[in-house]
């Protein structure tokens, strides 16, 4: 998740960012959880997903939320859902500030994003 908080201090630099960088990571990281969690929590049989949710609800802090997600779910499965998440949310964000951009922002995102392209486009 570091390497995604990298990217996202980057992409927040290039597009001059105007508010605390550090409080859009932090939310969108979390968002991105919380969405992994759900979607993940949808796959269990109800008698789990119950078990899961009490779990997390009664999980005060983020190391015992970190522990019932780690028990409970394959980590190959949390990753990729992870991954597929952040580039869900990632595309929605893009879009929707894509209209207040300036075509310098613009730019400086699509030279920004090159390295990022599979090869071949």
């Amino acid at each position: 998740m570091n390497d995604l908080k990298d990217i996202l201090n980057n992409f927040l630099d290039t597009i001059n960012y105007p508010d605390s960088k550090e409080e859009f990571i932090n939310n969108f990281v979390k968002a991105i959880y919380l969405e992994t969690i759900e979607e993940l929590i949808k796959t269990l049989p109800q008698q789990k997903q119950n078990l899961i949710n009490q779990t997390l609800e009664s999980a005060k802090a983020p190391a015992l939320l970190q522990q019932a997600v780690n028990n409970t779910f394959d980590q190959t499965l949390l990753n990729k859902t992870l991954q597929s998440k952040s580039q869900k949310l990632f595309a929605e964000y893009l879009e929707t500030i894509n209209e207040t951009l300036t075509e310098e922002q613009k730019n400086k995102l699509q030279e920004y994003f090159t390295p990022f392209k599979p090869k071949g486009e």
